[in-house]
């Protein structure tokens, strides 16, 4: 799909109320990763306007944009990165609820805590292997009523049959996994958001990959072991309050999952001002220096990065297309130093212009007192500047404009 451009304001003539108004970025994605309008808001029609549509809510068209980047990346995470990193990350900033060591085997009777699903305004949506959530099947619901009455056995026996039946799907494989930790008590619970419910498949990749590193976790372990809640992201004004849930489980140490549409990004905030560690799109970097280091950070780290990365394609942008019509590239760029936008924009150009072996003739600061557009034009065109980039906010793009007209 061709890139293009949003910056929040519809103008297909249709009314998005979850949509807000942003500094432009360019999506390659059917939706934009900022505020979650689709392409075709972005585009005029002479149509009269009949619908209102939610930015965010599931349906057809978005299921697999808002997931895709979360499938991806939590598989890659979980099958590269084993358990035990994984748990840590998970775990470490939840300093506000203190747990045992990870070494620590109980001594009496196993200690098993409730379930998340307790007293969860969306309980329906969450399960440790109480209830089914995906693919029902008679030996999987005979390991849920099991588990449900804490019948650790007996859930064992169960799910162990439906994971030889279908060694494919992994809630199955996951239930089973947690069974034998509640048995061996006091295990390290995280939960993982997945959409069940507006994308299947999406949520099945993740749980493959949560399955497979919860069984390498859990076999290699000397200790406690892992037990993952399953909780069913439908999206949209939903998934702020299933956070919620999630954070008012007790046990829960960690979330693994969401997206990066409007709603996940509800739910990610929740987790950030509660304190619970998560590993999503939206709160993760990766840095390389010989070897790859995986750190969580907060959203709007995340949204500062993701904006640099846009700043800096369209810069490269920029200058390709101007070297390749005038030649030698010579360039003064005009700014107003009010705007952290227009700041980095100039930043990345200059940093730009020399790549195609261009030269920078002057940067021009349009608020600095006595500013004139055709004096300012006129010293660069003598200078010998040959183009002019205008790393302007939006709100001073018309004022220069006027200014240069008159």
């Amino acid at each position: 799909m061709s890139s293009w451009i949003c910056d929040g304001v519809p103008k297909d003539g249709n009314s998005y109320p979850n949509a807000s108004a942003h500094e432009p970025y360019e999506n390659t994605s059917p939706d934009c990763v900022i505020c979650g309008l689709p392409k075709e808001a972005m585009q005029p029609s002479t149509k009269v306007p009949r619908k209102t549509v939610y930015v965010g809510k599931p349906n057809q068209k978005n299921k697999q944009s808002q997931w895709l980047i979360p499938a991806i990346v939590v598989v890659a995470l979980l099958a590269a990165g084993g358990g035990f990193g994984l748990v840590r990350l998970l775990t470490s900033d939840r300093s506000s609820t203190p747990t045992p060591s990870e070494t620590t085997t109980p001594t009496s009777a196993p200690v098993v805590g409730g379930f998340a699903s307790e007293n969860a305004t969306n309980g329906q949506l969450l399960s440790q292997g109480e209830k089914i959530l995906l693919d029902p099947t008679s030996e999987k619901q005979a390991g849920a009523d099991a588990f449900a009455n804490k019948d650790w056995d007996g859930a064992i026996a169960s799910y162990q049959k439906a994971a030889d039946n279908n060694p494919n799907d992994p809630e199955g494989r996951i239930y089973l996994n947690n069974a034998q930790a509640r048995k061996a008590g006091n295990p390290i619970t995280i939960a993982v958001a997945v959409p069940i419910t507006p994308s299947l498949d999406s949520a099945k990749e993740v749980l493959r990959g949560v399955a497979r590193s919860q069984e390498e976790f859990n076999q290699s372990a000397s200790g406690r072991l892992l037990e993952v809640v399953i909780a069913n992201d439908a999206g949209a004004l939903q998934s702020a309050s299933l956070a919620q849930d999630i954070i008012d489980a007790p046990d829960v140490l960690g979330v693994l999952g969401h997206g990066i549409d409007p709603g996940s990004q509800q739910a990610l905030r929740k987790y950030q001002s509660a304190g619970l560690a998560v590993l999503s799109p939206l709160t993760i970097s990766v840095e390389t220096s010989g070897q790859s280091t995986l750190k969580t950070i907060p959203i709007d780290q995340k949204a500062n990065e993701l904006f640099g990365s846009y700043l800096q394609a369209v810069s490269k942008t920029l200058t390709d297309y101007a070297n390749k019509n005038v030649s030698p590239l010579s360039v003064v760029v005009f700014y107003n130093s009010d705007s952290a936008y227009s700041e980095q924009l100039k930043e990345q150009l200059v940093k730009a212009v020399p790549q195609v072996r261009g030269q920078l003739i002057k940067e021009v600061d349009i608020m600095d007192s006595g500013f004139n557009a055709d004096t300012e034009i006129a010293n660069a065109e003598q200078n010998g500047a040959k183009v002019a980039f205008l790393a302007l906010s939006k709100n001073k793009s018309s004022p220069s404009c006027r200014d240069r007209d008159s």
